[in-house]
């Protein structure tokens, strides 16, 4: 009997001993937890108040990150850029930008500065957007900017290659072998419009120094204000016969509100689409569907496509 109470004795203190260890080992284990989950929310905290004060520094300078993984080339005519598309480019700008590089009429690359393709982009817009730039820069409907226009034709000898289509999918062009625009401190004049060739006709006979027009700064040299009685921004002479940043208005209109080009379709048909791009001066080669006509009267082009706007495919319907 005194046996069995000594073995009970002693498993009973083991057992005790057991329990006393156990929670001291759990006590332990909880307060291992405890600091190692305040360690990490303390390193969460400061590392969401530091990108927080870099997101706001960001937003404060005005600062926009380069889209990552885009190449920066250094213009439309950079090697790596062999087929149309759109590209970040450099160039003469302030910062890179995204714009439609046309390689389709070589030698040499053309940079569009506008594009209309489907109206989903409106052009009736004031002064600061026109100066600025605005639209899908992504190939899709865009103005380049009046300050981005002026820097690049600033920077050498340009031509200017105006390509239309209209919703019968007939495709003319007008091709002037200089031009460029002043700076932002003359309201950007026509500086240089000269040596116009092409089917499409002359709908760009400005004078020179006709200064850029908005529905809120007129300029024009009428004694109406053009750009709102054209619906448009526009280099406007008495209105003009081309008003290619009008209104997106799908073919016959009852006015000159739409994006016109008097001598192809005339000013009451609003176009389909409309390309501006300017090259650095040198041979220009069209392709075989739009040979110049030795007229320059208004022509009708057979049915065909505008140069795609992407490196896969070509503009569709």
């Amino acid at each position: 009997m005194r046996t069995f109470f000594l073995v009970l004795t002693l498993a009973l203190a083991l057992i005790e001993t057991l329990a006393n260890g156990t929670a001291a080992t759990g006590k332990s284990i909880n307060d291992q937890l405890s600091l190692a989950s305040a360690n990490s929310i303390r390193e969460l905290t400061v590392n969401q108040q530091s990108l927080m004060s870099k997101t706001t520094e960001s937003i404060l300078e005005g600062r926009q990150g380069e889209p990552e993984g885009d190449i920066i080339n250094t213009s439309c005519d950079d090697p790596r850029i062999t087929e149309t598309g759109t590209y970040l480019v450099q160039d003469s700008f302030d910062v890179p930008t995204k714009l439609i590089c046309v390689l389709e009429f070589g030698p040499g690359a053309y940079t569009v500065i506008q594009n209309r393709q489907d109206g989903s982009t409106d052009f009736y817009r004031g002064y600061n957007d026109y100066k600025a730039g605005f639209g899908e820069f992504d190939g899709g409907d865009y103005w380049l900017g009046l300050d981005r226009i002026h820097n690049i034709t600033a920077s050498g000898d340009y031509e200017l290659f105006v390509l239309l289509e209209d919703f019968e999918k007939n495709v003319s062009f007008a091709r002037y072998d200089s031009f460029s625009i002043g700076s932002s401190s003359d309201f950007y004049p026509i500086l240089k419009l000269e040596g116009f060739s092409g089917p499409a006709g002359n709908s760009f006979d400005v004078v020179g120094g006709v200064l850029f027009s908005t529905y809120d700064l007129d300029l024009d040299n009428s004694e109406i204000n053009c750009a709102v009685n054209n619906r448009g921004g526009w280099w406007y002479t008495e209105c003009g016969d081309s008003n290619l940043n009008g209104l997106y208005l799908k073919g016959l209109t009852g006015g000159t509100t739409g994006m016109s080009w008097r001598t192809f379709r005339g000013p009451n048909y609003s176009l389909k689409k409309s390309r501006m791009m300017v090259k650095r001066k040198g041979p220009l080669k069209p392709s075989s569907t739009l040979q110049p006509d030795p007229t320059d009267g208004p022509v009708t082009e057979p049915a065909t496509t505008l140069p795609p706007t992407d490196t896969t495919a070509s503009v569709t319907d």
